[in-house]
């Protein structure tokens, strides 16, 4: 991800360009692991159920 904002900051040719990228990408990431986290809770429980279910159809 760092090395991605350094290349759009580098065609620019600014260091006030490269800081707002990496700030902003850094608190959008901070974000997504928040809502990641609990996706995943979400998401464990639901394949639980689904794989109760295939046992069902196996039997």
């Amino acid at each position: 991800m760092q090395q991605m904002g350094k290349g759009r900051a580098e065609k620019a040719g600014s260091v006030h360009i490269q800081h707002k990228l990496g700030t902003a990408k850094k608190e959008r990431q901070k974000k997504q692991r928040k809502k990641k986290k609990k996706k995943k809770k979400k998401k464990k429980k639901k394949k639980k159920k689904k794989k109760k279910k295939k046992k069902k159809k196996k039997k």
